[in-house]
């Protein structure tokens, strides 16, 4: 199922709003837009967020929706679309008595409507969370020219928001948009940390060239907010890629197994990546951290484009141990007024500074060697995914969490899914080559061991010694060349 797709379905009968997406990594919330009533003139892409409770049925039917692979629960696209046509509803009742075109005039990017569903009255309320504390951490252009100023930067031209037409939401911050000209391209803004949105943009701009790497932006977009003085900085422009995600495309291959992807393709893929994440290595303190297959595009050409250059981390199941961010607290009880995700909450300990690189500690302080291995951990990973066509949103650890102790590598599948490391599709040596590069991962089988390297170095479960994480691996460099070793030596011989 395209959740995307059916919460459009759902809430094409809403006169003024669409429900465009929804995002369960961070957020809980459905991706909304506001229409203007003149069909012609679509709105400016405000990203506004509609956070659902936690106890919130249609938050449970939406995750298992949105991750098949990691549900027993089946959704039907029916239930999606009754979910939208229920939020769009009360949306419509709490902007009947408001003037909405004034409202947004002034009203932060990235702001939240939150669903109540357990207010006094038993009725659903909607209720409006501007994102004031966001608009504080805005820079004018002339500041951030200030700052990026020893790099020599060449700055695109600017372009006002209120020039933009919106035409899709890709994600929270993204979306398809219509410029002056007549063109497609994307929009990125910031609906959380303004920061990380100005470090992706002076990485973009710092960046030379490369055909696997999202271009430069083509503009800079500005917004007039009241109590500034100069116009602020909300977002830049860059080209837009009709070919979708590989996350999209793999889980169609999955799905459809006539969409089966050829081994040349998928090599052809593989190489472009580690062509791109060497250009950026080739750049002074570039990296990239963010690898995962929602941040690959695929060009009308079919080729693989890197996007994405924020470097705030990914999920753990595509980062290096080593990489891995301190273990979220348990949220699950906690109330609105003390959710992280209340833009009253927004930590106030980022503001941009010009950092030369980034935000991401793991990656920050590590070597160039060191991030290069931890890179190519998730490189190693990507090429599992490729190779499999899966998408790696069902891991060996979590079978484990849920007491499915039995999951072992090298077993056919786990809970109707293949997960990682187990291999099928994969040419017999990018196998070892995969193991290489991720063997400190737990999921090589000790995902359920509970030893440490102080009780014993030795784990008692499968006999294996213990690994520690701290050693470092194969780096792109490697890859690249085992990749050529493997692949071009196969082509010549096999003409």
């Amino acid at each position: 199922m395209h959740v995307a797709n059916a919460l459009r379905r759902g809430s094409a009968s809403s006169v003024h709003w669409r429900i465009e997406g929804f995002s369960g990594d961070s957020y809980n919330a459905l991706y909304v837009s506001y229409l203007a009533v003149n069909a012609h003139a679509q709105s400016l892409p405000y990203h506004f967020l509609c956070v659902l409770d936690n106890e919130d049925e249609d938050l449970k039917m939406l995750f298992a929706a949105s991750y098949p692979t990691t549900s027993e629960t089946t959704v039907h696209e029916s239930t999606i679309e009754d979910i939208a046509r229920r939020t769009s509803s009360h949306l419509e009742a709490w902007a009947k008595h408001r003037d909405v075109p004034s409202l947004l005039e002034s009203i932060t990017m990235g702001s939240r409507f939150h669903v109540d569903s357990n207010n006094n009255c038993g009725e659903t309320g909607i209720w409006l969370c501007p994102n004031n504390e966001l608009e504080r951490r805005y820079l004018a252009l002339p500041r951030l020219q200030q700052l990026w100023e020893p790099l020599s930067l060449d700055m695109p031209p600017i372009l006002q928001l209120e020039d933009l037409r919106s035409i899709r939401r890709l994600h929270d911050s993204v979306s398809v948009v219509l410029l002056p000209d007549g063109r497609q391209a994307v929009f990125k803004g910031a609906v959380r940390v303004v920061a990380r949105m100005y470090h992706e943009l002076r990485e973009l701009l710092r960046l030379p060239s490369h055909p696997n790497v999202i271009a430069k932006p083509s503009y800079i977009v500005t917004r007039q907010t009241r109590n500034r003085t100069k116009p602020i900085v909300c977002g830049f422009i860059l080209p837009y890629h009709s070919g979708g995600s590989l996350v999209d495309r793999l889980k169609c291959n999955t799905s459809d197994g006539s969409l089966a992807l050829s081994l040349e393709t998928k090599v052809k893929w593989i190489f472009q990546l580690a062509s791109a994440l060497l250009h950026i290595h080739n750049c002074e303190e570039g990296f990239y951290s963010d690898l995962r297959l929602d941040n690959i595009v695929i060009t009308e050409e079919n080729d693989l484009v890197l996007v994405d250059l924020e470097q705030c981390g990914s999920a753990r199941r595509w980062l290096h141990p080593e990489a891995w961010p301190d273990p979220p607290r348990d949220e699950q009880r906690l109330t609105w007024a003390e959710s992280p995700i209340n833009p009253a909450h927004m930590p106030r300990g980022i503001f941009y500074s010009n950092p030369p690189s980034g935000y991401f500690k793991p990656f920050t302080r590590a070597t160039d060697a060191e991030r290069q291995m931890m890179e190519n951990y998730s490189l190693a990973k990507v090429m599992w995914c490729i190779f499999e066509e899966q998408t790696n949103e069902k891991v060996l650890l979590d079978l484990f969490a849920e007491g499915e102790g039995n999951a072992k590598p090298g077993s056919p599948q786990q809970s109707g899914v293949c997960v990682f490391p187990n291999f099928h599709k994969t040419p017999w040596r990018m196998r070892y080559w995969i193991w290489l590069c991720t063997r400190v991962s737990a999921e090589w089988g000790a995902a359920a061991c509970k030893c440490s390297v102080e009780g014993s170095p030795v784990c008692g479960m499968t006999g294996s010694r213990i690994q520690e994480g701290k050693e470092v691996g194969p780096g792109l460099l490697e890859t690249w060349k085992y990749l050529q070793a493997t692949f071009i030596a196969e082509h010549r011989r096999a003409h």
